[in-house]
C-alpha cells in the first residue's frame, strides 16, 4: 500500500481544520452523517429500506438534480419493498431489451406506473425495484435481513449485492449504499482527489474500476486506523465525508 500514512494523517487534520473553519457546516454534516449510520446487524428491513431505495436515482446524476425527485418519493416507496416480490405485484417491471433504453422495459404493475410518473427514468425504477425484491426474499428468512454484510470483506459484499440486486446496481452505486452503513467509501471523484492529495494515492484518473475502488476503500481504511486508532462506522462515515469535501469545497481546482 503506498504512501506515508504517518504524514498523510497530518495533512489530513491540518485539511479538516481549514475546512471546518472556512465552512463551519462541513462539520455539522460530517458529524450527523456518522451519527445516524445503520447498523446492518441490528437494522430492521424497513431501515434498510430507507438507505437502499435511492441510491440508483445517484447512479451518473447531479446529486443536487436528486434531492428534490427523492423528497417526492418517500412516501409512496415507504415500505414498498414488501410487495416488490410479488411475481405479478404493484411494481412488476421486467426489463425486455438491452441497455437503458426507455423502450428496453415494460411497466407493468400500477404502483409501477405511478413512480415512473414522478419522471423516474425506467431502469433506475428497475433497480430500485430489484433491490426491493432481494430484501423482501431476506426479510422473510431474518428480522435483521442485511446482517450478513457485517460479517464479509468488500469485495465480496460487492459481488454478492451486485448478483442479487441485479441491473443497475454497479460497484459505485453498492458503495453509496455502503456508506451509509459505514461499512465502505464511496470513491467519487472528490474523495479521490483529496487521497491522491495527500500522497496515499498514486492513481492518475479520477474515475476509478472496480479493483481501484476497493484499493482506495483499503487505503482510507489505513488513513482511519492512523487517525482514530479505534476504527468505528459512524467514525469511517465521518471520514468519507470529510475527504469528499476537502477536495469538493476547499480545493478550489481539480488538485494533482
Amino acid at each position: 500500500m503506498p504512501g506515508n500514512f504517518e504524514l498523510a494523517s497530518k495533512k489530513f487534520l491540518e485539511y479538516r481544520v481549514q475546512l471546518y473553519s472556512q465552512f463551519p457546516d462541513a462539520k455539522k454534516d460530517a458529524r450527523a452523517l456518522g451519527a445516524n449510520i445503520v447498523n446492518p446487524h441490528t437494522a430492521s428491513a424497513d431501515q434498510m429500506w430507507d438507505v437502499l431505495w435511492n441510491k440508483p436515482l445517484y447512479a451518473n446524476a447531479r446529486s443536487d438534480s436528486v434531492k428534490k425527485k427523492v423528497e417526492a418519493l418517500k412516501k409512496p416507496l415507504s415500505g414498498a419493498w414488501k410487495s416488490m416480490a410479488e411475481e405479478d405485484g404493484p411494481f412488476k417491471i421486467d426489463r425486455v431489451g438491452p441497455g437503458f433504453a426507455v423502450n428496453s422495459f415494460s411497466v407493468i404493475g400500477t404502483s409501477a406506473k405511478k413512480i415512473i410518473g414522478f419522471r423516474v427514468a425506467p431502469h433506475r425504477l428497475y433497480a430500485i425495484v430489484g433491490a426491493g425484491r432481494e430484501l423482501s426474499i431476506r426479510a422473510e428468512q431474518s428480522a435483521t435481513p442485511f446482517a450478513d454484510l457485517t460479517f464479509k470483506d468488500l469485495p465480496s459484499i460487492l459481488g454478492l449485492l451486485k448478483e442479487k440486486f441485479g441491473f443497475g446496481w454497479g460497484f459505485t452505486t453498492i458503495l453509496h449504499f455502503l456508506t451509509d452503513l459505514g461499512l465502505a467509501c464511496k470513491t467519487d471523484i472528490h474523495l479521490v482527489r483529496t487521497v491522491r492529495a495527500l500522497g496515499i494515492w498514486a492513481g492518475e484518473e479520477d474515475q476509478l474500476n472496480i479493483r481501484e475502488a476497493i484499493e482506495v476503500n483499503q487505503i482510507v481504511n489505513a488513513l482511519a486506523q492512523k487517525i482514530y486508532r479505534d476504527v468505528t462506522p459512524p467514525r469511517f462515515r465521518e471520514l468519507d465525508k470529510n475527504l469528499m469535501d476537502i477536495s469538493r469545497r476547499l480545493f478550489k481546482k481539480p488538485f494533482r
